[in-house]
């Protein structure tokens, strides 16, 4: 009985590898899991706040004006990058009723006077 007790606490050399490996990759996937998600948006151009906190609901032409777009003249063009994709926009577009899409945290939005 002795002997089983003592042999019961030892593991090879696989398992002990197996163990271990595992307890790696438990800890690998708690810190991608406590990564930093972006939780703003970004305004490039001339405005006076460049970045925003996100918030559902917030839609292009909402961010453009909490934004304080400072030119007296309307945008030429307006970008909105999501994701490596970008989409064009025109201040007609977003002044005829639009209010463009809705935003997501992280999107980088570009106004060109």
């Amino acid at each position: 009985m002795l002997l089983s007790l003592l042999l019961a606490g030892c593991v090879t050399e696989n398992t002990a590898d197996l163990r271990s490996r595992e307890a790696f990759q438990r800890g690998r996937n708690s810190v991608i899991q406590l990564a930093p998600v972006p939780v703003s948006v970004t305004i490039i151009g001339p405005v006076r706040n460049r970045s925003l906190l996100w918030a559902d609901g917030l839609t292009l032409a909402r961010a453009i004006l909490a934004a304080d777009y400072v030119p007296e003249k309307e945008p030429t063009a307006i970008f909105l990058t999501r994701g490596g994709q970008t989409q064009q926009f025109t201040a007609e577009q977003l002044l005829g009723g639009s209010e463009g899409p809705l935003l997501l945290p992280g999107d980088v939005i570009e106004i060109r006077p």
